[in-house]
């Protein structure tokens, strides 16, 4: 009875499980061959990992196919968190700007 419950939902979940898994496994990799090590490779792969968790929820937002769960952990994975920290921060920084453009 468990088993087959804990398939199906492996199973109806397997686009976000192995987009959360590939981000994780394409971070760690970048960051060995970086010569990163320690704690901070494993930080950061679990945050990469995390983070495309949070992306896949948003899909949907954006009219995407959870089918692109994958690519979006792999993206993640390979860019990194410092790198879409300094992303988003840009990005931020522009729609802010553009606003008090508006307003003056």
């Amino acid at each position: 009875m468990y088993k087959s419950s804990i398939m199906e939902w492996l199973q109806s979940n397997a686009p976000l499980i192995y987009g959360v898994v590939l981000s994780i496994i394409i971070a760690y990799g970048r960051l060995t061959y970086d010569g990163v090590g320690g704690r901070r490779k494993w930080v950061e792969a679990l945050l990469c990992g995390a983070l495309s968790l949070a992306a896949s929820s948003g899909l949907d937002y954006f009219g995407l196919p959870v089918s692109m769960n994958p690519f979006i952990g792999g993206a993640i994975g390979f860019l990194g968190v410092d790198k879409l920290r300094q992303i988003s921060n840009s990005m931020l920084r522009k729609r802010v700007d553009n606003n008090d453009d508006q307003v003056n």
